[in-house]
């Protein structure tokens, strides 16, 4: 039934403007240009000094880190204090054994009452 329809002659599709996106895509175009080629290059070489360079960074960030920290744990050791009576005549330390008394309780004493 499809065969005999006719199309109107002023409906007629001209076939050649379908053929047009071919034409486009087969169409020789010119060369690139060499500033666009060098362009293309540097920004080639430039993403890639920027990759290289911020892993390089974080790497070398990471190494000082560790170093710090092991620095700072092994040499983290707390200075003692020690109460003046610890001391001989030579400012040495007193090898016996010294005997604190921390009395806990009442701060209040009789002369608060």
């Amino acid at each position: 039934m499809q065969r005999d329809i006719e199309i109107p002659p002023r409906e007629e599709i001209d076939l050649g403007e379908i053929n047009k996106g071919v034409e486009l895509l087969m169409r020789v175009t010119n060369p690139p240009n060499e500033n666009l080629i060098w362009r293309k290059q540097m920004e080639a070489a430039l993403i890639t000094i920027g990759v290289c360079t911020g892993i390089l960074t974080l790497t070398v960030g990471v190494i000082l880190g560790y170093i710090l920290r092991t620095y700072i744990q092994d040499n983290n050791t707390q200075a003692y204090t020690y109460h003046p009576e610890m001391f001989d005549a030579n400012g040495q330390l007193i090898p016996d054994e010294i005997i604190s008394f921390r009395i806990d309780g009442d701060d209040k004493t009789e002369l608060e009452d």
